[in-house]
C-alpha cells in the first residue's frame, strides 16, 4: 500500500513541473541546488521506484534510460502550445481590431516569449569519416541519415545553408543510420564509404542524395569514374562490403540512443529530432555557442571577422551612411522598421533597436553595413540598393519558405508575351516552386573530355511535340545508354525547359555553354507531366 501511494504521488507531480517557460516570480519561489535544479526535481528523480534484491532504482535511473523519448514529449506540449498561443494571438488582435478600428495586423505589438525546451546532450563515440569543412571549430553537427530517406535530401540545403550561417563555426559529420525498411540504404553507406578511402566522401555523399532512386553498384562505379576515383579498388570495395561492420556500429549507436527514425541531428550533442527548419537549428545552435567556456568563446568570435556575411533578416533599415577618411567619424542612420524609430551609430556601437538581441555595428561601406548579430557576420544594404549577395535566405517562421538560391519555380502556362531571343518562351500563369535537394558532383576533366562531342550529344535533343509561341521544346531521345546524360540524370522523354536562367527550344539550347563556363547548374524539365529540378557542382 505504502509503494504504490508512493508511485502515484511522485509519478504526477514530475509531469506537471516540467515547464517550458517559467515567470521571475515562479523562479524566486522555487529553491534551486549548486547546479541551477529545482529542490522538487532533485526530489523526484531521487525517488525510489523499484527495489531489486535491496539494491534501489531511482526515477533518475529510468529517466536516463528514454531522456530523449521524454523530450519528445516534451516537445508536442510545446507544439501545441505554440499552435494554442498562434490562436490566442490572433484572436486577441481580432478583438481589439474590433474595438479599435485603426488597429490592424501590421500595427498589433506582438512579442513572442515562448521558447522550445533545451534538448538533453548526448555525448557520441568518434567518428570513422572525415567531418565536413575540417579544422577547430566550436560547433559539431551530428547527423543520422540515411541515404534512401527523402527527409535526409531534403534536409541537405538545411544543413548548407546553416554552414554558411555560421561560418568557421560548424563542421559537420555524418553518421549512417538505414533504416530497416530502406535496403538499398546500406550498400549506398558502404559505397560512400569506399569513396572516402579516395577522400570523396562528401562529394560522392551529395551525389547519392541527388538520385534516391537510382542506388546500385551501377550508379556507384558512374559516379566514381566521373570524380576520377580508382576504378578497380572501388569496385572491389563496394562488392566486398568492406564497411558493413561500421556501418553496423553506427546503427547499433543510433539504436542504443532509442532513434526510431531519420534523420536526427545534435548540434554538440543537443538533440534534435525529424527534420528541421533553418530557424530551429539556429536556435540551438545559438544555445550551444552561448554555453562554451569563456576561453573558446572568444577565439572562436575573433575568427569570424574574417568571415563572409550573409544577409540580415533583422527588422532595420539602413537609411543614410556617411562614410569618413577616420574610421571612427562614419556614422549611419538606422531605423527599425515596425515602430519607424531612427537613430544614428557609429562603428562599434551596440545596435539597441532590437530588443533582446546583441547586435554591434562592425563595419560601415559606402552602400552597405556589417553587423555582429549574435556571433554571425551579418550585412544591411542601403536602402534602394539592389542585394547582390549570393548567400542563402533564412527561413522565418517554422514552414514558411522564402525565395532563394535554393528554391526556383518553373512556369509550366505559355502567356501571350513576346519571347525575347535571349531568355526564349516565357510562361506566367502558374508555377511550381521547386526546392533543391543535393548536389551532383561533375569532375571538370571529366567534364570537358565528354563536351568534346557535343556534336553527337545534341542528336538526342529533338523538338518537342509542344510548341510555346511559335517555339518548338526540346525533348530527349534514346539517352538511357549514353553515359554523360546517365551521370546528369537526364532520361529519355525528358523536356527541358531551362538551364540556369535559360530558356531551351529548337532555335537556341543553351546547355553546351553553360556546362563549358559555369560551375553552379541547375536544369528545369518536365518528365511525365511533373516538373523536376537537378542541380550540379563542377568541382
Amino acid at each position: 500500500m505504502i509503494t504504490l501511494t508512493g508511485c502515484k504521488s511522485e509519478v504526477v507531480p514530475h509531469d506537471e513541473q516540467v515547464q517550458l517557460n517559467t515567470s521571475p516570480a515562479e523562479e524566486a519561489s522555487i529553491s534551486s541546488d549548486s547546479n541551477g535544479r529545482h529542490v522538487s526535481e532533485i526530489q523526484t528523480n531521487k525517488t525510489v521506484v523499484a527495489i531489486v534484491n535491496d539494491y534501489p532504482i531511482q526515477q533518475a535511473d529510468v529517466d536516463q534510460k528514454i531522456r530523449l523519448q521524454l523530450h519528445d514529449l516534451e516537445w508536442q506540449k510545446y507544439q501545441l502550445r505554440r499552435q494554442a498561443l498562434s490562436a490566442l494571438i490572433t484572436e486577441t488582435i481580432d478583438d481589439d481590431t474590433r474595438s479599435t478600428p485603426a488597429t490592424t495586423d501590421e500595427q498589433a505589438d506582438v512579442s513572442i516569449l515562448l521558447k522550445p525546451p533545451i534538448p538533453p546532450k548526448v555525448t557520441l563515440p568518434d567518428n570513422k569519416l572525415p567531418p565536413q569543412n575540417e579544422g577547430t571549430t566550436p560547433l559539431t553537427v551530428s547527423v543520422f541519415c540515411s541515404f534512401q530517406s527523402p527527409h535526409c535530401a531534403r534536409m541537405q540545403p538545411v544543413f548548407r545553408a546553416l554552414v554558411n550561417a555560421y561560418p568557421h563555426q560548424i563542421s559537420l559529420q555524418h553518421y549512417d543510420y538505414p533504416l530497416s525498411f530502406h535496403r538499398n540504404a546500406r550498400p549506398a553507406a558502404n559505397a560512400a564509404r569506399c569513396a572516402n578511402e579516395q577522400n570523396k566522401f562528401w562529394s560522392f555523399s551529395s551525389a547519392l542524395y541527388a538520385r534516391q532512386n537510382d542506388l546500385n553498384n551501377a550508379r556507384y562505379l558512374l559516379i566514381a569514374d566521373q570524380l576520377g576515383m580508382n576504378h578497380q579498388d572501388f569496385r572491389q570495395c563496394i562488392e566486398g562490403l568492406n564497411y558493413r561492420h561500421d556501418i553496423e556500429q553506427d546503427v547499433a549507436t543510433g539504436e542504443a540512443l532509442g532513434l526510431s527514425n531519420a534523420p536526427v541531428t545534435f548540434i554538440n550533442g543537443l538533440y534534435i529530432k525529424g527534420p528541421a527548419d533553418l530557424n530551429t537549428l539556429r536556435f540551438y545552435a545559438d544555445h550551444a555557442l552561448q554555453t562554451l567556456p569563456a576561453d573558446t568563446a572568444r577565439h572562436h568570435s575573433s575568427l569570424i571577422k574574417h568571415s563572409s556575411p550573409i544577409k540580415s533578416q533583422l527588422p532595420l533599415r539602413l537609411l543614410a551612411i556617411s562614410v569618413s577618411n577616420k574610421k571612427d567619424q562614419s556614422s549611419v542612420v538606422m531605423e527599425h522598421v515596425k515602430y519607424q524609430q531612427s537613430r544614428r551609430f557609429y562603428q562599434n556601437d551596440t545596435i539597441d533597436l532590437v530588443t533582446n538581441t546583441e547586435i554591434q555595428l562592425v563595419a560601415i561601406e559606402p552602400k552597405r553595413i556589417i553587423i555582429n548579430h549574435q556571433g554571425r557576420l551579418e550585412f544591411l544594404m542601403l536602402s534602394g540598393q539592389s542585394d547582390l549577395s549570393k548567400g542563402p535566405s533564412h527561413v522565418e517562421g517554422d514552414n514558411a519558405v522564402k525565395s532563394s538560391p535554393d528554391h526556383d519555380s518553373v512556369r509550366t502556362n505559355s502567356s501571350n508575351q513576346t519571347a525575347s531571343q535571349t531568355d526564349g518562351p516565357t510562361f506566367n500563369e502558374g508555377h511550381r516552386e521547386l526546392p533543391r535537394t543535393a548536389i551532383t558532383p561533375l569532375s571538370r576533366d571529366w567534364l570537358d573530355q565528354q563536351l568534346v562531342n557535343q556534336s553527337q550529344l545534341e542528336q538526342h535533343f529533338q523538338p518537342a511535340e509542344h510548341q510555346v509561341e511559335g517555339q518548338h521544346l526540346l525533348k530527349l531521345e534514346q539517352v538511357a545508354q549514353q553515359e554523360f546524360y546517365q551521370t546528369l540524370g537526364l532520361q529519355d522523354g525528358d523536356v527541358v525547359l531551362r538551364v540556369n536562367d535559360k530558356w531551351l527550344h529548337d532555335s537556341q539550347n543553351t546547355l553546351w555553354d553553360t556546362l563549358s563556363q559555369q560551375n553552379e547548374i541547375t536544369v528545369q524539365l518536365m518528365r511525365q507531366g511533373l516538373p523536376v529540378r537537378l542541380d550540379y557542382a563542377v568541382e
